[in-house]
């Protein structure tokens, strides 16, 4: 198993990229699978936490205000890239999912009023990509599809954010918590899913597997790596999920986004891009 002391000598940036790798079988699990979005969750959350709970014992993280809204935001994305991935596509789902940077670009240019070229042109291709996928969606999708993924193009910057935040223990302790307190609100969400729970012994394992390696080692690899670079940068190179998601689902499952969603796909990649290369071309030398 990765130990910490092998995660540390991982550039963040290759452990990032590698948890997108990971993530990108999520989109084949969700539209695979007739279980709940609730129930889906809460076998992922139980089965991560339960693998990575003897970190807990090693390096216990504080427990904080920080870890709960981790937590939520963590629930509240997963859950709303379920609903909007079958409600409308994978290849939108995910793109709104990495639209997050566009709110931290906006926020930035309007707390410091300094609006430049490094800052705008990422912006706009990214607001271009998020408009390609409204209008994308009309017509093949409904528009609440979209709305869930505005909200979760939020609720994973938020989560971002919360992560960062965490005080003290490993990754693996930080991540086995995490998913504790989303198990939490899935099973206090249960009551009101009025849907049968998953009972097919295939589903049931290929579930409690995506909660080992979407849900634990991903986000290990994930939190690991924002340790070590700025926010910004983790979320724009964790984009390359965008490309992998809906290739595998398409590979799998047949599944043909439309050309506007697509091309909205391209545009909030380039936005991506740009900001990286900016973002370096900005550091002293």
């Amino acid at each position: 198993m990765v130990t910490k002391v092998m995660i540390k000598k991982i550039p963040g940036e290759l452990l990032v990229f590698m948890a997108a790798l990971l993530w990108s079988l999520m989109g084949v699990i969700a539209k695979g699978t007739d279980v709940s979005a609730s129930w889906m969750l809460a076998l992922r959350s139980a089965a991560a936490g339960l693998c990575l709970s003897p970190f807990l014992f090693r390096s216990r993280p504080k427990f904080s205000r920080h870890i709960v809204l981790a937590g939520l935001f963590y629930t509240m994305f997963c859950l709303l890239f379920v609903w909007a991935a079958r409600l409308g596509t994978v290849a939108m789902a995910i793109s709104m999912m990495y639209t997050a940077p566009v709110y931290l670009l906006g926020y930035d240019m309007l707390k410091t009023r300094q609006i430049t070229l490094y800052k705008l042109l990422p912006f706009l291709l990214l607001l271009a990509g998020i408009l390609l996928n409204v209008f994308g969606s009309m017509g093949n999708a409904p528009l609440g599809a979209v709305l869930l993924g505005v909200l979760l193009g939020l609720a994973f910057l938020f989560y971002g954010v919360f992560l960062k935040r965490v005080e003290g223990g490993s990754p693996f302790g930080i991540i086995a918590m995490i998913n504790y307190v989303s198990l939490a609100f899935s099973l206090a969400l249960l009551p009101f899913d009025f849907t049968p729970a998953p009972v097919s012994l295939e589903t049931i394992v290929i579930l409690l597997f995506s909660g080992v390696v979407i849900s634990a080692l991903s986000y290990v690899l994930y939190r690991a790596g924002l340790a070590q670079i700025p926010l910004e940068r983790g979320l724009l190179i964790a984009l390359s999920e965008m490309l992998l998601n809906p290739f595998l689902v398409f590979l799998f499952l047949g599944e043909k986004p439309p050309a506007l969603i697509l091309v909205a796909l391209l545009l909030i990649l380039a936005g991506a891009v740009l900001d990286i290369v900016f973002s370096a071309k900005k550091k002293p030398q």
